[in-house]
């Protein structure tokens, strides 16, 4: 608990190098929630990517926004295959109060019970929408954590990047066995203390 690595990516935009299409879909499958449906496009080999819950950027509660999970409804073999429910997420109380965060900044956060298996800090320097470093620490057990010089020199400062983003991520991983394959499914909710557009 606590332990951080640098280079981590939680928002991946592939599938990695031994990604692989679903197998039989030459289509966008498709994808349904308790107040929701859609389609998921094809990026990259194996990485298919729906906005299924674009307000993401909201006080309302993790129930109101996603309900229950999602499930896969056309996907050829992964049909059927559902994410977990989310759980409520819990309030996060940042230390900072600014618009922005600074390298070098020191930030605690802190937040309540909760009932999610994991959570993350993330923090994810940016340029031009693209994650230039990052620093990610698996906080799961622990109520709160601080941002100090242990996070910041994990990264390079003369990296020149627009803005210095801080995420804390709450998430629940389930596995199932769906047509014979076994599929690893998340559901996230995530606290954001600073993005800049």
């Amino acid at each position: 608990m606590g332990e951080c690595v640098a280079g981590l990516n939680m928002s991946p935009d592939d599938a990695g190098p031994n990604a692989i299409d679903i197998p039989g879909v030459a289509f966008d499958p498709q994808w349904e929630s308790d107040v929701d449906d859609g389609t998921l496009t094809k990026r990259s080999i194996g990485f298919y990517y729906g906005d299924a819950f674009p307000n993401v950027r909201t006080c309302q509660s993790t129930d109101e926004v996603m309900a229950g999970g999602v499930t896969l409804v056309d996907a050829g073999s992964l049909t059927d295959a559902t994410t977990p429910a989310p759980n409520d997420a819990p309030t996060v109380e940042f230390s900072t109060a600014g618009t922005s965060i600074e390298f070098g900044d020191t930030v605690s956060m802190e937040w309540g019970s909760h009932l999610w298996g994991e959570v993350f800090v993330q923090v994810r320097r940016e340029k031009e929408r693209v994650a230039w470093e990052s620093v990610t620490c698996n906080v799961t057990g622990l109520g709160g954590f601080t941002v100090d010089e242990m996070v910041w020199d994990m990264m390079d400062e003369r990296v020149q990047v627009d803005q210095n983003n801080l995420y804390v991520g709450f998430q629940t991983v389930d596995r199932q066995t769906v047509s014979g394959s076994d599929v690893q499914v998340v559901t996230r909710a995530i606290a954001v203390a600073v993005v800049e557009d």
